[in-house]
């Protein structure tokens, strides 16, 4: 999917990588793909719903390759159906996912983005933020937030550079 394309591009590119999931199912051809570009692929399993985990993450990466320069967070959930029948932990964690995990991975890179002065954060989002299906499902308001500035980081994504990370393709510094 979309995790595996950027994952391939950016190995294709030269850089090391940080790979997860909320389980190693899957990731195999995702590794072999990018090892096979002459990337330097590692991975670390576990859930970004879960407090801790994007700490980990950024850990893993600095500690393997003494620098993170690029955090692209495609993680996505949701309880699908009507808003009526979502349940409250299908929407907590709809909005954990969509939210509070791309504010804890910039929290997470930001000391070391900081210390070197340069770094990207990526969040990618989803049409259903501006224009909701007829139906729409708990992600949707999510989504709708990552989507709108001014919020945390690293959700501006109208609004290069204005929490801590060049946000934008427009913002190269």
């Amino acid at each position: 999917g979309i995790g595996r394309a950027i994952a391939e591009r950016f190995a294709a590119e030269g850089a090391w990588l940080v790979v997860t999931a909320t389980s190693t199912d899957g990731l195999e051809p995702v590794t072999d793909a990018c090892r096979g570009l002459g990337a330097e692929v590692l991975v670390l399993a576990g859930d970004l719903a879960e407090p801790d985990f994007a700490a980990r993450l950024v850990d893993l990466a600095a500690g393997a390759f003494g620098t993170l320069d690029v955090v692209v967070n495609n993680a996505f959930w949701e309880e699908t159906g009507p808003v009526a029948g979502a349940t409250p932990d299908g929407w907590d964690r709809t909005f954990r996912l969509s939210l509070t995990a791309p504010m804890l991975l910039a929290r997470a890179a930001l000391p070391g983005v900081a210390a070197r002065g340069s770094g990207s954060h990526r969040n990618l989002g989803s049409t259903h933020g501006v224009a909701a299906p007829p139906a729409p499902a708990p992600s949707d308001p999510a989504k709708a937030d990552r989507a709108t500035p001014p919020h945390p980081p690293p959700v501006a994504s109208r609004r290069p550079g204005a929490w801590g990370f060049p946000c934008s393709a427009q913002d190269r510094r």
